[in-house]
């Protein structure tokens, strides 16, 4: 009983949040950056610690801006995803436009008309810029499509029906990673696109490849990879640019039209390369809190 009323409680107070205008919430995320920065310290041995083995080049100064402008990504990051409650189409579209209405990048033209004509097609993406937002402007700009987002439960029963609720208010399905399989042998006619989020760490250790990464030893799955091969399903790249505070843009890239002739590693290695060079650009607005490498560097 004190648990459902905690967690409606919880709903009431997000709701409440999420009805606040942007330059509310950002005031907010200003003060919430502070906290999690100098008052918790919020992972931040695990932060720096990411910071040191993928930047060695780089000096303390240098690493303690960008852990400085990671904290202030990721309290925007969360009140983001408090909008996301809330948020209808034209907010959606003015916050986050179309990977169409980009005509000065032939690459993700290219790759966006590849979207439109595939029946099926599988995007790779990291935890980089507002990944949570995806799956509205892909709901929005691919409506004849079935838009597939492949996802980890969270371990709160209640919240994870609930964030899910969210997640698909434009139409997107969400599939669990042990699910994936039967979704996919199952496919209909219907055109779809599914998203795999590919730069978390295996949870099956003796289903792993190990690749480097951000110049350390890495534990990748081949999940999406060996599907697009079997299957032969095109691949591509999505990388969700951070322009300025609560604008993104998409650009895509094509990584494997006939995955076919690769192998599942030769596609993955296609995807860590690209994700590597997008964080090497612009590393602040990666998801530096996780413990990507808990087990190889132990």
């Amino acid at each position: 009983m004190l648990k459902k009323i905690r967690f409606y409680f919880l709903i009431g107070l997000i709701y409440t949040f999420s009805i606040l205008p942007f330059w509310a919430l950002y005031l907010f995320s200003d003060f919430l950056a502070f906290v999690l920065r100098r008052i918790i310290r919020y992972r931040s041995k695990t932060i720096q610690e990411n910071l040191f083995y993928s930047f060695p080049e780089k000096s303390p100064e240098e690493r303690k801006k960008i852990e400085k402008g990671y904290y202030a990504y990721l309290a925007d990051l969360m009140v983001e995803i408090l909008k996301m409650f809330t948020m209808d189409e034209k907010s959606i579209r003015k916050h986050f436009p179309s990977p169409a209405e980009q005509i000065n990048d032939p690459e993700t033209q290219k790759t966006f008309e590849l979207l439109l004509k595939s029946k099926g097609c599988i995007g790779m993406l990291g935890h980089y810029g507002n990944w949570e937002w995806a799956s509205f402007v892909s709901s929005l700009n691919f409506k004849d499509k079935e838009n597939w987002i492949i996802y980890k439960t969270l371990n709160d029963k209640d919240f994870d029906k609930l964030f899910n609720r969210v997640r698909s208010r434009f139409g997107a399905e969400l599939i669990e990673m042990k699910n994936v399989l039967r979704k996919f042998a199952s496919a209909g006619e219907t055109p779809f696109i599914a998203y795999f989020v590919s730069d978390q760490t295996p949870l099956n250790l003796n289903s792993y490849h190990k690749i480097t990464f951000l110049n350390q030893e890495t534990l990748v799955y081949l999940g999406a990879e060996k599907i697009a091969k079997s299957k032969n399903i095109p691949v591509i790249y999505i990388e969700i640019q951070k322009i300025k505070r609560g604008i993104y843009k998409t650009r895509l890239e094509i990584l494997a039209e006939d995955p076919g002739l690769l192998t599942a590693e030769e596609i993955n290695l296609r995807f860590q390369r690209r994700l590597e060079k997008t964080i090497q650009e612009k590393p602040e607005y990666w998801l530096w809190s996780h413990k990507r490498w808990k087990y190889t560097r132990n």
